[in-house]
């Protein structure tokens, strides 16, 4: 913020000057413009600094398909086991590598969260899995909020789709969790 306040305080007092033609001030503030924007982006876009990410990671990156074959065994594996932390972490990478895959995924994966949160018996587990499954709505409503907000919410009825559930009954799920 501080960075892009400095540039535009001194690209005003620059433009200001008569000493150049327009063309030629034009030309520079483009150049500045996207000098000081890029960055910003790259860094939305890419790897926080100081992050480190392993070779495995890349590759699962890299291979999703493959990452969500390995992230079920283990789900499966900590299911059977009922490893509250394993399910966890499990089913975050299973979420992770199948929302890489394909966006549409999102009723499956909480479809599948909300049977396992029925099926766990470690408190601790429940309750972090039940955020989860809050911020899996969420993930899905911010994807298309506005057709959503722009419906009614319907008597007390929650249809079983959530493609047709309004903005609100979205709230008081996330509310109920």
């Amino acid at each position: 913020y501080y960075r892009i306040k400095t540039f535009i305080t001194t690209l005003m007092l620059f433009l200001k000057s008569d000493d150049m033609n327009k063309m030629v001030k034009s030309v520079l503030f483009a150049f500045m413009l996207s000098l000081s924007v890029l960055p910003a982006f790259a860094q939305i876009e890419g790897i926080p600094h100081g992050v480190k990410i392993s070779d495995a990671e890349i590759e699962n990156f890299k291979n999703p398909a493959l990452a969500l074959a390995k992230s079920e065994e283990a789900l499966q594996a900590a299911i059977k086991g009922n490893d509250g932390p394993m399910i966890v972490k499990s089913l975050a990478d299973y979420t992770t590598y199948q929302l890489l895959i394909s966006q549409d995924s999102f009723p499956a994966i909480i479809k599948r969260t909300e049977e396992i949160i029925l099926h766990t018996g470690d408190k601790a587990g429940k309750a972090v899995l039940n955020s989860f499954l809050a911020s899996l709505y969420q993930g899905y409503y911010l994807q298309d909020a506005y057709r959503y907000n722009r419906r009614d919410m319907l008597a007390d009825t929650r249809p079983e789709d959530i493609a047709e559930w309004s903005g609100k009954m979205f709230l008081l799920k996330c509310d109920t969790l």
